[in-house]
């Protein structure tokens, strides 16, 4: 298994000012997950980390925050209610 890191990958693929994506993609009121990885995303960046995202094979880990002294794998959802989420989330770390 090999653990890849993707630096600014999530900005790159993900439009960060939710006003500007609304505007190009129209409102999507069932994307709630999109708006969450977008808070933490800029909570981590806000609190002196820095984020990549990590993928194993073809899973992913939504966040890897680091610093000099500390490595946080974070993963993001909605919901861990269902079993298949929680093996989904969970199966990276």
């Amino acid at each position: 298994m090999h653990l890849a890191f993707y630096k600014d990958e999530w900005a790159y693929n993900n439009i960060a000012d939710i006003a500007l994506r609304n505007y190009l993609l129209g409102f999507r009121n069932c994307d709630s997950s999109y708006a969450i990885e977008n808070v933490v995303y800029f909570e981590l960046l806000r609190r002196g980390y820095d984020v990549a995202i990590g993928k194993i094979d073809n899973m992913e880990v939504d966040f890897i925050a680091t610093t000099a002294d500390e490595r946080k794998y974070i993963q993001v959802t909605e919901s861990m209610n269902r079993e298949e989420a929680r093996k989904r989330e969970l199966a990276p770390l």
